[in-house]
């Protein structure tokens, strides 16, 4: 929560046209004029609570900051990301298993990188000719063509788990019965 004080310290800074910058000491983003110095963005990339606040008294979305808002660089099975004094550390590791290990620098790193995944559902489709002969057709609708919407979730899931939580998603978004029908 943040305090009355600061409230006012960032209203003031505001007033005054003062930009959120990355600091200099740190990945971190701050209001920073003369000694005064409100950081909105930490080093891991997650908005403090003077951040949130800034960003709803500015109407305006808080720039991404911390090692978090880099790409990660891949070197055989590994994945690095360099740190504030260019320092290498692995995120991830592609495994014998065929899955990726995270190191806790990776979890929350990648936990912030997502990715859009678009889900086609298993559909039957039955119907009747024009010579009353029926068929029965066995396809993949995607979800957009429903009205839902596409899923984002965080790299960090093994694809097990990414696979389940994308099943719960969609299947709470679904109706009961049939999906779509056409009839004459």
């Amino acid at each position: 929560m943040t305090s009355k004080n600061t409230k006012t310290r960032i209203e003031g800074l505001v007033a005054l046209g003062v930009d959120p910058a990355k600091l200099k000491s740190s990945d971190a983003i701050a209001l920073v004029h003369g000694k005064t110095r409100i950081v909105l963005v930490d080093i891991a990339g997650d908005a403090t609570a003077a951040g949130k606040f800034w960003s709803t008294h500015t109407n305006m979305e808080l720039p991404q900051g911390g090692f978090m808002s880099q790409v990660a660089v891949r070197e055989g099975n590994t994945e690095y990301i360099k740190l504030k004094g260019g320092k290498k550390v692995v995120t991830r590791r592609w495994t014998i298993d065929g899955e990726f290990a995270f190191t806790k620098i990776g979890d929350q790193y990648y936990e912030k990188q997502r990715r859009n995944y678009v889900v086609q559902i298993p559909v039957v489709v039955r119907g009747t000719r024009r010579d009353n002969s029926k068929y029965v057709r066995h396809s993949h609708m995607p979800v957009e063509q429903l009205g839902l919407t596409n899923q984002t979730l965080p790299l960090n899931m093994t694809p097990a788990q990414r696979d389940i939580k994308l099943k719960e998603i969609i299947e709470a978004q679904l109706p009961d019965g049939a999906l779509y029908e056409v009839s004459k």
